[in-house]
């Protein structure tokens, strides 16, 4: 038998290495080139009528039961054919996964800004899908945030921010304030309560960011973080607040995924250490802030809009659970049919005043309906900003020219040294930002908070003024403090001032809550 012979026939033996395998396998087993293997092959009946198959990848199942379930989009590149399409480079393609309808939109550029219009054109014509795939790529709001010239970033703390209200209720009881300012409260208690190493390690989940000073007002020019001289005549800090939101920003946007954030709310039940009373009903309703509050932009952001719908932000409530040894639990349930439980907490409470354009002086007249909070702190908002606008930012407290802030007990101020301030300059504010420390429990503590000298005062945008009512300065104190009652007014001297402000009042109380295990009742002493 012939050579050629021999090998055709090792081709069609399944046996042999290198047959049925098209015309590099055979190539490289018989130890020939690939040319000669070619001609070979094509005198052969099992190669030339029987193609070798094609094996596609494994891909991920797609699974959907109804028409706009899932979408899927991507862009197709046609560059190379430009100048016959009128500079059109790319086509957004998307396609419904269930019925397969297409829709194609052509693009001379693949910006975020470009590519998101594209889809609004396709959405406004009636359909909307309940979930939207698509790749990893840069034809995403990433884009529209650039290194350079615009912003649309989320607000500092963002995973507190999405809320104006937390309403709790303990059977049936609610124990919650019903203001809409739970995103304040929120931001004031982290700024209190923990240090910068924290802002960088366990409030990393939550959203927060330590870059605290920022500008009150985001304009087209000042997010331009180039050479501009509005970007470069702002702070170094509020200069670093904008460069950290576009980061953040980027990598919130990227692929166009989820987030998945992790706080804890602040409502004061979560706040002590101890278990709830067995068969206790807890139920919890959060309300959104809009988005303009939570975003931040320049003055004229153009075309993007962040939609929010409650489909889109999905809550997972972790608790934990607590299996108790029969015996102790019969005993502990035995306790409470005769005495309710009792809970020490820590209650705060927000408040709103008006500071109106051109004012020079404001007094509040007994905020606290005779109560004496523990500790009071003071924050002067622009009012758009507490409305929510997306070009100011939601946590900027500017001093906004206060020359003093004062609290009167009966006729009487308290503490009696008075808190003397330029209107013009930052001069005397190294003794307000002292008062501010001491009243916040930082130097009993020897340590700081969120707020250095360099975010406070003049020109500065989280100035905040505050009070401790406690006799030994020391909130923190396990012991429960005598609860005293008088009438409180606050008194503000400002210069005038050139548009309506929003004065928030934040309150820290010791309260006691009560839950009746047995006959499951709740009241809460707030006096």
């Amino acid at each position: 038998m012939s050579k050629t012979k021999t090998e055709c026939h090792e081709y069609e033996s399944p046996g042999h290495v290198g047959s049925l395998g098209g015309i590099q396998p055979y190539a490289k087993a018989q130890k020939i080139s690939h040319t000669q293997a070619q001609k070979e092959l094509e005198k052969n009946l099992a190669y030339t009528l029987h193609k070798p198959r094609r094996r596609r990848g494994e891909f991920a199942l797609v699974i959907v039961f109804d028409i706009d379930e899932q979408w899927v989009a991507d862009l197709i590149e046609v560059e190379t054919i430009a100048k016959e399409n009128k500079g059109y480079r790319y086509i957004l393609v998307v396609v419904d996964a269930f019925s397969k309808y297409a829709w194609a939109v052509p693009l001379k550029k693949k910006t975020g800004k470009e590519v998101t219009e594209a889809f609004r054109k396709i959405v406004t014509q009636g359909r909307k899908p309940q979930k939207l795939q698509m790749d990893a790529g840069n034809a995403n709001l990433t884009a529209w945030v650039d290194a350079v010239n615009r912003k649309l970033a989320p607000c500092n703390n963002l995973a507190h921010s999405l809320f104006k209200q937390i309403n709790v209720k303990l059977n049936g009881m609610l124990i919650t304030e019903q203001v809409d300012m739970y995103h304040l409260k929120a931001y004031i208690q982290t700024l209190l309560n923990y240090n910068r190493a924290d802002g960088e390690t366990i409030l990393a989940s939550a959203g927060w960011r330590n870059e605290i000073d920022s500008p009150e007002t985001y304009t087209a020019n000042d997010v331009k973080s180039d050479e501009d001289a509005d970007f470069g005549a702002l702070s170094a800090n509020q200069q670093a607040s904008i460069l950290a939101q576009k980061a953040e920003a980027r990598d919130y946007y990227a692929g166009g995924k989820c987030r998945v954030m992790r706080m804890k709310p602040f409502v004061d039940i979560f706040h002590q250490g101890k278990w709830l009373a067995p068969g206790t009903e807890v139920e919890l309703k959060f309300y959104l802030n809009p988005s303009a509050l939570y975003f931040n932009a320049e003055a004229n952001p153009g075309a993007e809009r962040v939609r929010q719908h409650v489909d889109d932000i999905k809550l997972t409530f972790y608790v934990c659970l607590v299996s108790l040894n029969p015996s102790v639990y019969d005993n502990a349930m035995s306790i409470l049919t005769k005495t309710p439980a009792k809970y020490p907490i820590v209650r705060t409470e927000m408040g709103q005043f008006p500071l109106d354009n051109a004012a020079t002086y404001k007094e509040i007249i007994n905020p606290f309906n005779g109560k004496i909070p523990q500790r009071i702190v003071l924050g002067i908002l622009a009012t758009t900003a507490f409305n929510g606008q997306a070009d100011k930012d939601p946590f900027a407290f500017g001093k906004f020219g206060v020359e003093w802030v004062k609290q009167i007990w009966n006729g009487d101020e308290y503490p009696y040294e008075m808190m003397d301030l330029n209107t013009g300059n930052g001069y005397k504010d190294m003794t307000g930002y002292h008062g501010f420390l001491e009243a916040t429990g930082c130097l009993y503590r020897k340590g700081g908070n969120m707020v250095r000298f360099a975010d406070w005062g003049h020109g500065k945008n989280y100035t905040l003024f505050a009070w401790s009512n406690v006799a030994n300065g020391r909130q923190d104190n396990p012991i429960l403090l005598p609860k005293e009652a008088e009438f409180i007014n606050i008194q503000l001297k400002c210069a005038a001032q050139a548009a309506n402000r929003t004065i928030m009042i934040y309150s820290k109380y010791e309260s006691m809550l009560e839950i009746d295990g047995f006959k499951g009742g709740v009241s809460m002493d707030v006096n």
